[in-house]
């Protein structure tokens, strides 16, 4: 049989010495075991899975370099694409072979010590995948002098790109690792991680359709991957496509009815509906099941700062930073709700810490931000907002950094955001709302109404509604427009505190102070610590008496 150091002979850099055992494998086992070889040096899932069945199915597959190469393949398959390994199972390895301990040391998130003797392509190829137990800084380094020289010694090779496309994205080099994902789908379109992976750096750079589509995709082809269907539901969630998020997570709940992850996405999902009561059944049964995740923790905290009960939120995420010191979305969270239950100097101090604010996440600045617009601070405000947008390419920021630029009257800063984000985000509510306003206060009342009779059709929510007619009013001409486009506006949500105020106002230039004060009346207990609507309602009770 072939001995383990002539096994990589051909891609080491040190080659063996041919023994007369080689010479006891016929022609045709010979061809068998280059080809799993060459299918190895590519590995995507395609071409290990190929490798193995070919093994399988021939004789060469009881030799001990086909064993080897089994064992590499199905190891590899288990490492990086779980979702097409099935239920096949990882052979025993041959006797004095180096693999299992490279294998072993790199599930610990260690690189292992390869010598001269033991070096070769194959070798070149495995040792990289460390990245994927580890984000060690050194481990990375270490990695990309391999994947460098893999790449160098086969272009061809899928598995070198994907992994380096991986560190790259966790350092930020967003377009190289779309480059390097690119890379490895055109050698191999079977490299599934590589494509969710795109989607990933598609989030990132607010092309959250583009995501979903990928995902849709993936998930048609892997029905049966609760990885892959889990994803597609973040992404969805992300979209905001609610119903699409909860279709993948029961289809993922009928595979895995316990699964904590789908149990906290569905429970996330539910808050952002206001559907407490729901979401805190959620949290019960991961809580009676004993769950110990950082995102529990975020969940059930969020669940108990949704109904206002800030102490057991507090409580809830001090256990978290027990058990996870360090973790950045647990002491952004924990900050946030010392904020909301006016713990302001000791959040401040968990948000920015002794080094300004340069580490906060976009949880943390976005509550930073509200806190600096409260105290009218606008040189924080603008500094959080900016270090926000270079954070995140969300909705979400994007409105708080609109919002900055907006309350300090910077309406051509609050153009170009709002702007982009009605672009980026053309199915949201809110986008176009932000746009609607900051077009108003430009006077660019044509482009507003375009958009205005746009949009309020094809609302479906109807305090947005409400809203979009209240802009409405404020580009009409004549009294009698905008009091119905007010009046539209109070009959989608009676507690429209802006159109209330409104009405009252056009009532007054109307000469009908009764109706008037009948509606500041009721913005004023809408918002009794509002001292500019109580000031209002004073004149006007002066009025009528």
């Amino acid at each position: 049989m072939i001995m383990t150091s002539l096994i990589i002979a051909g891609c080491a850099t040190s080659t063996g010495t041919q023994t007369s055992s080689e010479l006891s494998v016929n022609s045709s086992e010979l061809n068998v075991i280059e080809t799993c070889r060459k299918n190895l040096s590519i590995a995507s899932p395609d071409t290990l899975r190929a490798a193995i069945n070919l093994l399988a199915e021939s004789d060469a597959g009881s030799s001990e370099a086909g064993i080897e190469y089994a064992y590499i393949a199905a190891q590899l398959m288990a490492h990086v694409y779980p979702v097409v390994l099935g239920e096949l199972k990882i052979p025993t390895a041959p006797v004095g072979s180096i693999f299992p301990n490279l294998f072993k040391t790199i599930e610990q998130g260690n690189l292992p010590a390869i010598s001269q003797k033991n070096t070769s392509f194959l070798t070149l190829l495995i040792l990289p995948v460390a990245v994927l137990y580890s984000d060690s800084e050194s481990i990375e380094e270490e990695s990309l002098g391999y994947i460098d020289q893999a790449i160098q010694m086969n272009s061809k090779s899928v598995l070198p790109l994907y992994l380096r496309g991986i560190i790259n994205e966790r350092n930020g080099r967003y377009d190289e690792a779309l480059s390097d994902f690119n890379s490895a789908l055109e050698l191999d379109p079977s490299c599934y991680p590589a494509e969710i992976g795109t989607a990933r750096i598609y989030v990132r750079n607010g092309q959250v359709n583009a995501a979903v589509d990928l995902m849709d995709m993936l998930a048609a082809q892997y029905p049966y991957s609760v990885y892959i269907l889990k994803t597609a539901a973040e992404m969805r969630y992300l979209l905001k496509d609610y119903t699409g998020a909860l279709d993948y997570t029961s289809e993922v709940l009928r595979m895995s009815p316990d699964n904590p992850d789908i149990l906290q996405l569905r429970a996330r999902i539910f808050l952002d509906q206001q559907n407490y009561q729901q979401a805190a059944r959620l949290v019960d049964v991961l809580n009676r099941a004993g769950n110990q995740a950082a995102d529990f923790f975020l969940v059930k905290s969020a669940v108990e700062k949704a109904s206002g009960d800030y102490l057991s939120a507090l409580n809830t995420l001090e256990r978290g930073r027990g058990l996870y010191p360090g973790n950045k979305k647990i002491e952004e969270a924990y900050g946030a709700v010392l904020m909301l239950a006016g713990r302001k100097d000791e959040a401040r101090e968990i948000l920015t810490g002794n080094g300004g604010a340069e580490k906060t996440g976009t949880e943390g600045l976005l509550v930073l931000i509200d806190d600096a617009i409260e105290m009218q601070d606008w040189n924080a405000a603008s500094e959080y907002a900016q270090k926000l947008s270079a954070e995140d390419t969300s909705l979400k920021a994007g409105l708080a950094v609109w919002k900055v630029s907006y309350l300090q009257q910077k309406y051509e800063d609050a153009l170009k955001v709002s702007e982009k984000l009605y672009s980026d985000f053309p199915d949201s509510s809110d986008a176009p709302i932000a746009y609607i306003k900051t077009l108003i206060e430009l006077n660019r009342r044509l482009q507003a109404v375009r958009i205005l009779d746009k949009r309020i059709p094809a609302e479906k929510d109807a305090e947005k509604r409400s809203e979009l007619y209240y802009l409405k009013s404020l580009t009409d001409d004549s009294d009698d427009a905008k009091l119905q486009s007010l009046r539209s506006a109070l009959f989608e949500n009676l507690k429209n505190i802006d159109a209330l105020v409104s009405i009252s106002n056009l009532y007054i230039n109307m000469g009908d102070i009764r109706k008037a004060y009948r509606y500041m009346k009721q913005a004023a207990s809408l918002d009794p610590n509002n001292k500019e609507i109580m000031s209002r309602l004073a004149e006007i009770e002066g009025m009528v008496q």
